[in-house]
């Protein structure tokens, strides 16, 4: 029996729309999460690895991997921060709400999520819409690049969402969302998101 949560979709006007259905693909599922989590292992494995083989002393070996660990970390908890804030809000503190995703916004993503919640805020008052995103897992997308924006990463988040409106009950969305971060100095900007 399918439970009351899962009989239909709830699907949350602030994310981008679903790409169409993949017929075989188990819903839900964040395979490539952990797809990526392995292959990140195994890439820091390497690299590790060509380091100690390159001849140079421990010293620059630990510094330049303690290096690399630090900038994964870094983005990948900025991401799941921004999907949580991204995916949490409450009808009570919307312009707190929204002033927090843009202060961490930039590029398309800012554009595009500027012009959709102006469009849904008077819909979002009226029905007392309160969102709850709880960030389930998350990994990064290959290895922080540097480009001539600043550093780059791409990371991919499940991520839970209760929403409540006003006289109903909670329903939960199950999302998975790419999202790609630059730094161009110290902190990590949303440039783009993308629902997977």
């Amino acid at each position: 029996m399918t439970a009351p949560d899962e009989e239909r979709p709830v699907d949350d006007p602030l994310l981008p729309p679903p790409p169409p259905p993949r017929t075989g693909a188990r819903a839900g599922a964040p395979w490539s999460v952990v797809v990526l989590s392995i292959a990140f292992g195994l890439l820091c494995l390497a690299t590790a690895a060509a380091v100690l083989l390159s001849g140079r002393t421990d010293a620059a070996v630990s510094e330049e991997v303690a290096e690399l660990v630090a900038e994964r970390a870094t983005a990948l908890e900025a991401a799941r921060e921004r999907t949580a804030r991204l995916t949490s809000y409450d009808h009570r503190t919307l312009d707190d709400d929204i002033s927090a995703v843009l202060d961490t916004a930039t590029g398309e993503f800012e554009q595009e999520y500027t012009e959709t919640v102006q469009g849904l805020r008077e819909t979002f008052t009226q029905t007392q819409v309160v969102a709850k995103g709880t960030v389930v897992a998350a990994g990064l997308e290959g290895e922080v690049v540097d480009t001539d924006q600043g550093e780059r990463a791409v990371a991919v988040v499940a991520v839970n969402q209760v929403i409540t409106t006003a006289g109903t009950a909670p329903r939960t969305e199950r999302n998975r969302l790419r999202m790609e971060l630059i730094r161009p100095e110290d902190t990590w900007l949303v440039s783009k998101v993308q629902r997977l």
